[in-house]
């Protein structure tokens, strides 16, 4: 029997894990976070991308931000009390429901995850994605900084 001499798996093979389908805020695209015991990587399509070593991470922080600020829906709430409380014309009545519903709806509904990673150099950097992505991402990082 011919043997072509190929290990199926070798010591010197690299444990990298590779996390897709993220966004790294002011960079445009996708991209793709590549972790090993050193380093991580974040890099876009178009050939950009962020190293960071490990050891130089002082906190990585996983939480969800939303698009529209609270004081927006805040000011949604009043406006939808103003409809019903204040204003007697009809058309007014509804264009200030309809505009205050539409800002709540807009604070309620644009919660998007997040994570940021502060550096001993003072950078912060966030990357946004799937949930669950970020959530491997962020156990990855935890555990290689102890």
């Amino acid at each position: 029997m011919y043997s072509t001499g190929r290990v199926a798996y070798s010591s010197s093979e690299s444990k990298d894990v590779k996390i897709d389908s993220l966004y790294l805020e002011g960079a445009s695209g996708k991209v793709v976070a590549n972790v090993d015991e050193r380093m991580l990587s974040l890099e876009a399509r178009s050939g950009h991308g962020l190293d960071i070593k490990i050891h130089t991470i002082n906190r990585v922080h996983h939480h969800h931000t939303r698009l529209v600020p609270g004081y927006i829906a805040t000011l949604g709430l009043a406006l939808v009390w103003s409809s019903v409380r204040i204003f007697a014309s009809s058309a007014l009545q509804i264009l200030t429901l309809i505009s205050g519903i539409g800002l709540i709806l807009g604070w309620a509904v644009t919660r998007k995850p997040t994570l940021t990673i502060d550096t001993e150099a003072g950078d912060c950097h966030v990357i946004t994605g799937n949930d669950y992505s970020l959530l491997k991402l962020n156990t990855i990082l935890m555990k290689l900084q102890k």
